[in-house]
């Protein structure tokens, strides 16, 4: 499997494969939670918009972290 190398991007294998896990994690809160949230909140959706939020902030900082050049912070890895 000789897959190309290029020099800037980023890793869509990569990428696709954690949209599935995500989009699993989706699914799995809305199979779990919807039938507690329409007994105690009267709405069958409240965990799964709660945790849509929190998807989309996170894709957001996701996509913010890809274009921040990481090699300006090797200087700190001694520290850590």
């Amino acid at each position: 499997m000789n897959r190309k190398v290029k020099k800037s991007g980023m890793d869509m294998l990569l990428l696709i494969a954690v949209l599935c896990i995500v989009l699993i994690g989706i699914l799995t809160i809305f199979s779990s939670s919807s039938f507690y949230g329409k007994e105690k909140y009267g709405d069958a959706m409240i965990f799964f918009k709660k945790h849509m939020v929190k998807v989309f902030s996170g894709l957001i900082l996701l996509f913010i972290a890809i274009h921040i050049n990481y090699h300006r912070y090797r200087w700190i890895t001694p520290i850590v």
